[in-house]
């Protein structure tokens, strides 16, 4: 299941909202590119940026994916062991089979998501998170969705989109 670029990474998308439970799925294209740090514009520099200025590269445009389920505690636990699915073996799992989310790879070097009140992003090459991790994990307080606005930006947009 080592896909190219192509339906099979939609498909795994697919598969992965119907194990979850999601009963809507939306994928779109956003063209658009966000700013760096809110309020730049402006000259005002008192807006939220982003978890590290490395980023800004990764500030659009995308391929977005949206699904009305949440994560459950368990799926943030299994989504931090790359290559490593929790699915395998669980017949009631279609993607039980697939590269599940590992196939976002094959659309962008870094990849991202919400769920509940998580911002997940994931750096494989370590070279845009801060401290050059290979991911993080962020609760979003109302302290942290101010500080990193910016990089929240897009998930806006994208909400507002479905």
């Amino acid at each position: 299941h080592d896909y190219a670029f192509g339906p099979g990474v939609f498909r795994e998308l697919l598969q992965n909202a119907d194990d979850a439970g999601a009963r809507r799925l939306v994928l779109f294209a956003d063209r658009r590119t966000y700013a760096a740090r809110l309020g730049e514009g402006a000259g005002d520099r008192s807006g939220g940026g982003l978890l590290d200025e490395r980023l800004d590269a990764w500030q659009g445009p995308a391929v977005c994916a949206f699904n009305d389920a949440e994560f459950t505690d368990a799926d943030f636990e299994g989504i931090c062991r790359v290559g490593a699915s929790g699915k395998r073996g669980d017949g009631a799992k279609i993607g039980q089979y697939g590269l599940g989310f590992n196939a976002t790879y094959h659309l962008s070097d870094v990849v991202s998501f919400v769920s509940r009140d998580r911002l997940c992003v994931f750096d494989p090459h370590e070279a845009h998170l801060p401290g050059n991790l290979p991911g993080l994990q962020l609760r979003l307080g109302h302290e942290e969705v101010r500080k990193y606005a910016a990089q929240l930006a897009p998930y806006e947009a994208a909400a507002q989109a479905c």
